[in-house]
C-alpha cells in the first residue's frame, strides 16, 4: 500500500460509532477502491489476461512468428510471392476425385475381364456417349488430375494387361505368338514409374485400380484435338513436351481458359 493510501481518511476516521456512520450494507473499507483494486501489471494491457505477450501480435495465440511481420514473423517461402511462394501444384485446382463414385455404367459389370483396357464393354459404351480413354503417354500422366471435373469420369479397371511374345524364324517370318498376362510385379513397375513422375510434379498419387475417361472441352470435337492444341501452345512458349511443372502449369491454365474459368 502506498503512503498516500495509508494517509487517506477512511470510514474508521469518521465521527460516531461504527454502526451508525457506516451501516453494514454501506461501502466499507473492504469495498472502497484501494491499491489492491488498482490495475496491476498482470491486468494492464500487455499482460497475460489482456493482450499480453501471448496474445499480442507475434505471439503463438494470435498472429505468431509464422504469421506476423518482421524478420522472424515475415511470410515464409510458402507464403511469400514469387516462384517458391506461388500456389504450388498441391494448392492449385485439381484432384483425383478420391471420394467420387465411378460412372454408373461401370456398375453393370464386375469381375476380372480378359479384355485390354480399351476393349472393355463399358469403355465401348462410354465412347458411344462421347467419352474417350485418357491418353497413356507419360507426358500426360497428370491430365485427369487437372481436367475439368464435369468432363472426366472413371471406372474400375477390370482389364488384363498382356505381354505378347512374338517368335520369328531366320527370315523374319512370324512363327508363333504367345500372350501372357503381366505379372503383379510388372504391373507394380508400371505404377511406380507413374508415381515417380507425379512425385516430381508435387502431385498426389493416382488412386489405384481406375481407368480414366475424358470428354473434349472448349470448341474442340475430340480429346485428341484438345491435346493437339495444348502441344501447339507448348511449342509456341518453348515448353518441352514431357512431364514437367511447366507443362502442368500450361495445361491447367489453358484448360481453365477453354472452360471459361480462367483468364482469356
Amino acid at each position: 500500500m502506498s503512503r498516500d493510501a495509508r494517509d487517506t481518511p477512511g470510514p474508521w476516521d469518521a465521527p460516531g460509532p461504527r454502526d451508525a456512520a457506516v451501516p453494514r450494507d454501506a461501502p466499507g473499507p473492504r469495498d472502497a477502491p484501494g491499491p489492491w483494486d488498482a490495475p496491476c501489471p498482470w491486468d494492464a494491457p500487455g499482460s497475460q489476461d489482456a493482450t499480453g505477450p501471448r496474445d499480442a501480435p507475434g505471439s503463438q495465440d494470435a498472429t505468431g512468428p509464422r504469421d506476423a511481420t518482421g524478420p522472424r514473423g515475415a511470410p515464409g517461402p510458402r507464403d511469400a510471392p514469387g516462384p517458391r511462394g506461388a500456389p504450388g501444384p498441391r494448392d492449385a485446382p485439381g484432384s483425383w476425385d478420391e471420394d467420387g463414385p465411378p460412372h454408373p455404367l461401370a456398375l453393370r459389370r464386375t469381375g476380372r475381364s480378359e479384355q485390354e483396357p480399351d476393349r472393355l464393354p463399358e469403355v465401348r459404351e462410354l465412347e458411344a456417349l462421347g467419352w474417350e480413354p485418357a491418353p497413356e503417354e507419360l507426358a500426360w500422366v497428370f491430365l485427369p488430375y487437372v481436367w475439368p471435373p464435369a468432363d472426366r469420369t472413371w471406372i474400375p479397371d477390370r482389364s488384363t494387361h498382356w505381354a505378347v511374345d512374338t517368335r520369328l524364324d531366320g527370315h523374319g517370318h512370324v512363327t508363333g505368338v504367345e500372350a501372357t498376362p503381366l505379372a503383379e510385379a510388372e504391373l507394380h513397375d508400371l505404377d511406380r514409374e507413374t508415381e515417380e513422375l507425379l512425385d516430381a510434379l508435387g502431385l498426389p498419387h493416382r488412386p489405384p485400380g481406375r481407368l480414366w475417361l475424358l470428354r473434349p472441352v472448349g470448341p474442340y470435337p475430340a480429346v485428341g484435338a484438345v491435346l493437339d492444341h495444348l502441344r501447339s501452345v507448348a511449342r509456341e512458349r518453348g515448353v518441352a513436351f514431357r512431364s514437367s511443372p511447366e507443362l502442368l502449369s500450361l495445361t491447367r491454365a489453358e484448360l481453365a481458359t477453354l472452360t471459361g474459368s480462367g483468364p482469356p
